[in-house]
């Protein structure tokens, strides 16, 4: 039996804001929580450390005197919405998934195919507690081209 990892997100003046075991479902909120400190639009994180911890211990760190690319945000919150159409791919079934990666992707096929790739990487996964049928990540994969060839 595979042991069960457990996330949290801490924010340095509020606490914990998150806690779960999804990998992706943890890496999305420290996302969204490293904008918010990032914000100049007076939050309670606004200018706030912000910590993703993984069974008691500190995977990422965003602290506001040490700044990080725009890009590894755009590609966190990527993954936050594969994390999101996964959970949704197991939970509603193959055309709920890709009727929410044509919503996620704005308009360009290459943000479909980061998202539609990053879902599959978040099925394949080892280090999911929560699998999801192999399988249907290929049908998933057939689905997603199929709507963007509409």
């Amino acid at each position: 039996m595979r042991e069960v990892n457990n996330y949290e997100v801490l924010v340095s003046n509020i606490g914990r804001v998150h806690q779960g075991t999804g990998y992706f479902e943890a890496l999305g909120e420290y996302g969204s929580w490293v904008n918010e400190s990032k914000s100049r639009h007076g939050g309670r994180a606004m200018g706030e450390t912000v910590t993703l911890m993984k069974n008691g211990e500190p995977m990422r760190e965003y602290e506001p005197d040490a700044q990080r690319p725009v890009t590894d945000l755009a590609f966190d919150r990527a993954k936050w919405v594969a994390g999101r159409i996964r959970e949704t791919l197991r939970h509603r079934g193959v055309y709920a998934a890709v009727e929410e990666t044509m919503r996620a992707r704005r308009t360009k096929g290459a943000q479909a195919a980061l998202v539609a790739g990053l879902v599959v990487g978040a099925i394949l996964d080892p280090e999911q507690n929560n699998p999801v049928d192999p399988a249907l990540a290929e049908m998933y994969l057939r689905a997603v081209c199929d709507a963007q060839t509409r």
